[in-house]
């Protein structure tokens, strides 16, 4: 197995451990206190809030903890990790992918939906300063 495989196969046992405590969870009254919880989207980015101690339930649902501000931040524990959600990268294979419109909606409006899209590495983003668009424009 190669490294980027087990990379995978650890992110996608990860992904089921989440689900199934996700599954297992039963009802709480949130009234065992508040610790910092950490969630990590899709693209990679990670988010802190505030959730019950017991069921780590978001107890401010829409608002997150600044992470420069509040130094126990960096120490709240990842207890959902959605990097896995998204299929991998079309040109490098990477995880952390977001749907990219060749067509930006900028230049091209309503038109834009008509064109292809594609599930790139959010490090593959922006034109002209990642690698990833620069491999898929040269294909």
């Amino acid at each position: 197995m190669t490294p980027e495989e087990e990379r995978v196969e650890r992110l996608r046992q990860a992904w089921k451990r989440q689900e199934q405590r996700r599954q297992s969870q039963t009802v709480c009254d949130h009234s065992t206190g508040v610790a910092l919880f950490a969630v990590i989207n899709p693209n990679g980015s990670r988010f802190v809030y505030e959730g019950c101690a017991r069921c780590q339930a978001r107890l401010k649902p829409g608002e997150w903890v600044d992470q420069n501000r509040v130094a126990a931040a960096k120490d709240a524990p990842v207890v959902e990790d959605r990097r896995t959600d998204h299929p991998p990268c079309q040109v490098c294979g990477a995880w952390g992918t977001e749907l990219h419109h060749w067509a930006p909606r900028q230049t091209f409006g309503l038109e834009a939906e008509h064109w292809p899209t594609a599930w790139l590495a959010a490090s593959a983003m922006p034109a002209g300063t990642r690698p990833c668009v620069a491999t898929a424009r040269a294909s």
